[in-house]
Formats: C-alpha cells, sequence, structure tokens
C-alpha cells in the first residue's frame, strides 16, 4: 500500500492536529445512541479500521517506511502503528475517565476527593495506554528498555537530586546575600489530599513521557527519512518539534486568549526541551522526574522558599521552573564534556592526505 509523501505528510500533521482537537473538544466527538458503551464512540469504529489495517501489514511489510522503484513513495502500513497510537490513547481518555469520577460521584465522594482521583486515574489511564502499546512498535522495545534500564534511573535520581541541590544552594545563597535572614525551604501542597494528587502527577509524568517522547517521537523519527528528511538531525529537530506541538495543542487552555497562547509557548517549549533531553541522555527517567519536578513548580508544589508563617517569598513559581531548566542543561552540558573534547582533537588533526 505505496502513497506520496504529500500525502503521507497529511496524514500525519492531520493526525496531530486531531488529537489536540479531541483533547480539547473531546465532549463533541460523535457518539451513537443505539450501541452500548463503550463502543459507542466513532473514535472506536476509527480505531477498529486502524487495526483490521495494521493486521493486514503484521509483519515486515509493516517494518519499511520507504516504498515504490526509487524509494520515493511511503509504505502506508508502516504509518498504521503512529496513528493507532496516537487514536487509541484518546479514544481510552475519553470513554473510560468521566465514567469512573461519574461513578465516584454517584457514591458520594466530596469533590475534593473526585479532584485528586481524577489525578490519579490520569496518570494511571496513560501508564497503561503507554505499555499497552508497546507491541505495537516492536522495533522501538530494545530502545524503550535502554530508556527504562536501571542504570539511566540511577543516573536520573543523582541528576535530579543534584540539580536540585544546586537549585536551593543558589536561591538561599541568593537570600542570604540580600540579608533575608526570614527564609524557610518547606515543603507545599495543593489543595486537599495532597498524596494521591503527589502520585497521580509522578504517574502522569511517567506516562506521558514514555508515550509522547519514547513512543511517538521515537516512531516519528525513524518515519520521517521516508517522508523526504534524509539528514538525521533534520529528522530529530522536526520530530521533536512536531511531538512538542502536539503535547501543548493538548495541553493549551486558558481563560482567555492571551493565556492560552502563553500556556501553549511554554508547554511546547518544556515539550522539546524533554524531547531533546531523551535524544541527548537516553534516559525516560529523567525526562519524567523533570517532567515531574516542573509540574510541582508550576503549580506552586514541592519544596519553597517561604517566610516564618508559610508565605511564599517568590510569588511567581515560573522562577524555580527556569532556574531549574537553567541549571540541568548546564549539568548534561558538563557531561559532555569528554566528547566535546574528543570532537576538538578530531577538528585539529590534519586532513590526511
Amino acid at each position: 500500500m505505496r502513497i506520496s509523501r504529500r500525502l503521507a505528510w497529511i496524514l500525519l500533521l492531520s493526525a496531530v492536529a486531531t488529537a489536540a482537537m479531541l483533547r480539547q473538544f473531546h465532549d463533541r466527538t460523535p457518539e451513537s445512541q443505539i450501541l452500548p458503551w463503550p463502543i459507542r464512540s466513532l473514535l472506536f469504529f476509527l480505531l477498529v479500521i486502524l487495526f483490521l489495517v495494521f493486521l493486514r501489514g503484521w509483519g515486515r511489510r509493516q517494518e519499511l517506511p520507504y516504498a515504490g522503484e526509487r524509494l520515493e513513495q511511503v509504505n502506508l502500513l508502516s504509518l498504521v502503528p503512529f496513528l493507532i497510537a496516537i487514536v487509541g490513547e484518546k479514544w481510552f481518555s475519553i470513554t473510560f475517565y468521566a465514567p469512573v469520577l461519574a461513578a465516584g460521584s454517584r457514591a458520594g465522594l466530596p469533590e475534593p476527593v473526585l479532584n485528586a482521583l481524577g489525578v490519579l486515574l490520569a496518570g494511571l489511564g496513560i501508564l497503561v495506554v503507554a505499555f499497552a502499546l508497546l507491541p505495537l512498535f516492536p522495533r522501538l522495545r530494545p530502545l524503550v528498555r535502554e530508556y527504562l534500564s536501571a542504570r539511566s534511573l540511577l543516573l536520573a535520581v543523582v541528576g535530579t537530586v543534584g540539580v536540585l541541590g544546586l537549585l536551593y544552594g543558589c536561591m538561599g545563597a541568593g537570600l542570604l546575600a540580600f540579608g533575608d535572614r526570614e527564609a524557610f525551604l518547606l515543603p507545599r501542597w495543593y489543595g486537599s489530599w495532597a498524596g494521591i494528587r503527589f502520585s497521580g502527577q509522578a504517574l502522569i509524568a511517567l506516562g506521558e513521557e514514555i508515550y509522547y517522547h519514547g513512543l511517538l517521537q521515537s516512531e516519528l523519527i525513524f518515519l520521517l527519512p521516508a517522508l523526504g528528511l534524509r539528514h538525521s538531525i533534520g529528522a530529530r529537530i522536526a520530530g521533536v518539534g512536531i511531538i512538542a506541538c502536539q503535547f501543548a495543542l493538548e495541553h493549551a487552555g486558558g481563560s482567555s486568549a492571551a493565556e492560552a497562547i502563553s500556556i501553549f509557548i511554554y508547554t511546547a517549549m518544556v515539550g522539546a526541551f524533554l524531547g531533546t533531553l531523551l535524544l541527548t541522555i537516553r534516559s525516560i527517567w529523567l525526562c519524567a522526574l523533570t517532567h515531574f519536578a516542573l509540574n510541582l513548580f508550576a503549580v506552586g508544589g514541592g519544596l519553597q522558599f517561604t517566610d516564618a508563617i508559610g508565605a511564599p517569598l517568590f510569588e511567581q513559581p515560573m522562577l524555580y521552573v527556569a532556574l531549574y531548566l537553567i541549571l540541568l542543561t548546564l549539568l548534561v552540558y558538563s557531561c559532555f564534556g569528554p566528547e566535546r573534547q574528543e570532537l576538538a582533537r578530531r577538528k585539529s588533526l590534519p586532513a590526511p592526505g
């Protein structure tokens, strides 16, 4: 099943845009009033069609994205796992989250508990979906195992602790330098049932990093050379950028257009940073811990400097986010010192002949 590169681009970008619209306007998804839950949604039938196409191409015919006599066309079957991953996650979240929370509401659970359970449910859901999708990407399994290895977990924990230590050390030294000796470093939570929210945010960070960057971004970077981006750097930049825009579009929102735009820009920048971080460090654990820390800072949680009565000294949580990203970038840059020295040495060698 061969298609042109132009049509392949249209399919991929349309799927990304559709995913964003489904996240923002999921309540308007057409549903059948005859069929029972959970197969009444139009997304379910789209998912069935994609699975039938996937089964037709199961095996070697699906592995290679190149097609045509001069390899200038695209094998449609190779795009299907990516499309299933996008549609499947949206169908799962739209179909199952609301009924579970509605059942909790009918059981008499108070609103704060439902809100906390909603965060935990979102974290569990995205994690389940990410691992359920892994069989569709056999070529990514060794890569994902590397991303989730025990060694990468250890490096991620050490790196995160180091960045947080530098962050609070620098901020504390700055406060002392300006004569503020009434500063306290205290944990701040957000709302009631903070333990459940905390756990949910951790699961969301891990699940989203596996789904968006471990699966979607890695698969897209593999596919893009067949779509015309033959240079590996160009394919990586495009893959990171497309998934970052998808992530930002799905999470954008706000009470005004200006707020929605600012959230989109911030989320796209963070998504691009995390996608680049995964390609550089090859550790989903570090991306997930960074994602988790940024989420806590953005909602006013985590360890923060406060005054004697517990009020935060820094009203803008983005200060923590910005410093964290700067320090992590410097730490990653320093880790590649030997590689930079080797590259400089090779460039200084005289050309052969």
